[in-house]
């Protein structure tokens, strides 16, 4: 495991298909029919059994998908961004992606961290979807209810920089541009390898 999705291979190349065959194997593994309900159970608890089997493993991987859920690059699940990136135009188009997106959203996060109450709602929320998708895995698709929330804190972040410049805070500039060009680096390294062209 390496923390991004892989389809495993008894499982075929359609969601139409996946939980039932995810219950099929589970009723080979254990030589009994099986609900959907006992599957998902069953898929549960050998989950829980590999992570007490091996703590410090699943902590490396669970270090491992923080970083990915931050990382620029956008992996698939059952449909990849870069199939469609390379045969369309729009998505062609010098817009904003996650590998900007993440790095000024996060330098945002830490600079509004004293207006917590003010911004307690989307702090919440970041936490626990990022939480949940941690815990599971990471996929492009599965992120992206997150990233309207990350838009607001990078537009703060911007704001920052302006009111610092109006105060003449240059050495606050300098240390949060300093931050911004580490946060660029950690995202925009392809931990997957994964191709960016298809």
């Amino acid at each position: 495991a390496d923390g991004v999705y892989k389809s495993p291979d008894f499982i075929r190349p359609n969601p139409q298909f996946k939980h039932e065959d995810f219950r099929l194997r589970a009723e080979e593994l254990t030589g009994k029919e099986l609900t959907r309900k006992e599957s998902s159970t069953f898929w549960f608890n050998e989950g829980l059994e590999a992570i007490s089997s091996d703590p410090t493993a699943y902590m490396d991987i669970f270090a491992r998908k923080f970083l990915l859920f931050w990382n620029f690059y956008e992996h698939a699940d059952n449909q990849n961004y870069y199939f469609y990136k390379a045969r369309s135009n729009i998505l062609n188009a010098p817009v904003f992606t996650f590998g900007i997106i993440a790095p000024f959203g996060f330098l945002g996060l830490c600079l509004s961290i004293r207006r917590f109450k003010k911004f307690s709602l989307l702090f919440l929320v970041l936490l626990f979807y990022m939480t949940g998708e941690v815990l599971v895995y990471n996929s492009a698709g599965s992120r992206l209810p997150v990233v309207p929330i990350l838009i607001i804190f990078s537009v703060f972040s911007v704001y920052w920089f302006v009111e610092k410049a109006r105060e003449k805070k240059f050495v606050y500039i300098g240390i949060a541009l300093y931050v911004l060009v580490v946060l660029f680096i950690v995202s925009g390294h392809n931990m997957s390898g994964g191709a960016t062209d298809e």
